[in-house]
């Protein structure tokens, strides 16, 4: 008989098509919600290239039930680029990730291919904004982390982020991380970037989807039930190595009780969760011995 095997967090993740990435003179004003470190006391640098270590900053949100909404990441740079001609057509991927008491992290979120074009200056403040704000819990720490994936030639100048070697905001650190979407990160207590995190409140306490119940129902079928954002599509995807990759899109999705089952199926490969974010689904996975199920947006 096939097993399911999912780790309630590992085998979750939101992935979507990125946007624009932007410079500005302007130092970020800092709101209710968000966290910051504005002050470069230091002469430390860091770039930020695909022949480097990909930077990443953990934080810790506050304690609002309601939860936050992630909407950008910024970081003061120390380098100016040339603009003749300007830089254009750099990629960079942008991931959030949640990390537990024993540091074990789970990816939130990663879209990719958001672009840079033009040129910047010292003292600019480089802003990746996600196109798909990130809903955060309570009292959790995360991390937010980019990677220059592709695109733009290093004559025209890389971009290099202000850190310092000092503990400047408690609740947090500067990491590393290696290519892709890897589980370990590299976290130095004792370094923080100059940055700056645009969080929203108010944005509801589920921050990924996550398979909340999975049992067998006979004859290689397994029901799952997932909870994540009311209203909204996901997919399931399976893959014989808990890695994934690209991993196999499910497309036998079904329900036992299409009346009362929470959520509703289209075409066999997309449940939309009801008005609770709740949705319940059954499906068959092809493996051997073993294959993992993850849920995400498609």
């Amino acid at each position: 008989m096939k097993s399911v095997i999912c780790s309630l967090g590992v085998c979750c993740v939101m992935a979507a098509e990125g946007g624009e990435v932007t410079f500005s003179s302007e130092t970020p004003v800092v709101n209710a919600a968000d966290i910051a470190n504005l002050t470069w006391t230091d002469t430390r640098t860091e770039k930020v290239y695909s022949d480097a270590s990909n930077p990443g900053q953990t934080f810790t949100t506050g304690d609002d039930p309601d939860g936050y909404a992630l909407n950008s990441f910024s970081i003061q740079i120390n380098s100016t680029s040339k603009t003749d001609p300007e830089p254009a057509g750099r990629f960079y991927n942008i991931r959030v990730i949640r990390i537990d008491e024993g540091g074990a992290t789970t990816t939130v979120a990663l879209e990719t291919d958001h672009v840079q074009n033009g040129p910047w200056s010292e003292g600019d403040w480089m802003t990746w904004t996600l196109d798909v704000p990130v809903n955060l819990l309570p009292d959790t720490q995360y991390g937010i982390d980019i990677e220059h994936v592709s695109g733009g030639g290093w004559p025209n100048g890389i971009p290099y982020l202000r850190y310092n070697q000092s503990d400047d905001y408690a609740e947090g650190s500067g990491y590393n991380r290696a290519d892709g979407d890897p589980a370990e990160i590299n976290d130095d207590a004792r370094r923080d970037f100059v940055f700056h995190l645009d969080i929203g409140t108010g944005s509801g306490p589920v921050d990924v989807p996550e398979i909340i119940s999975f049992v067998s129902v006979g004859d290689g079928v397994w029901e799952l039930v997932i909870e994540g954002r009311a209203d909204t599509g996901y997919r399931f995807v399976s893959s014989s190595t808990l890695d994934f990759g690209a991993g196999t899109e499910i497309n036998s999705l079904s329900q036992g009780d299409e009346e009362n089952d929470a959520g509703t199926v289209a075409d066999g490969s997309l449940l939309t969760t009801n008005e609770d974010g709740l949705g319940k689904v059954q499906l068959t996975l092809a493996g051997d011995p073993v294959d993992f199920v993850r849920v995400e947006a498609p």
